[in-house]
């Protein structure tokens, strides 16, 4: 039988917690669902040592921001980050002269219009919107 994934969560280290979820937030829409401080609970979350941790999500699709070593330490991932989602011109436009994009909107040869930005931290983040027609 094979097997069915529900999702996939991008977790990323951070250096600033507050920064990256003013990026997050207020450049691309997300919402905190739920933040943790150093010192959290005994029950096996993120615990003392563990840095802060966030939840932001959009729609469908979450995101773990955390500056804590379980993350890793700074940015290594050599990938690009894509979103899929509805009214992504609408997005490029809100963000022009805001963000450090790697790559303005375009359409790509494979059939969708794609743009691409770099985070706080290093990461590229890519928004991929179908074509019309």
């Amino acid at each position: 039988m094979p097997i069915e994934y529900c999702r996939v969560m991008q977790a990323m280290w951070v250096t600033d917690l507050d920064g990256a979820i003013r990026f997050f937030n207020g450049l691309l829409g997300f919402q905190v669902h739920w933040r943790t401080t150093d010192d959290c609970a005994d029950d096996g979350n993120p615990g003392p040592g563990s840095g802060e941790t966030a939840m932001l999500e959009a729609g469908g699709v979450a995101v773990l921001l955390g500056t804590g070593s379980h993350l890793g330490g700074p940015p290594a991932f050599t990938g690009v980050l894509y979103f899929q989602m509805q009214r992504g011109a609408e997005l490029y436009q809100s963000l022009v002269g805001k963000v450090d994009f790697a790559w303005h909107l375009e359409q790509m040869p494979y059939g969708t219009l794609e743009f691409g930005v770099r985070g706080p931290d290093g990461y590229t983040l890519a928004f991929s919107i179908e074509a019309p027609g």
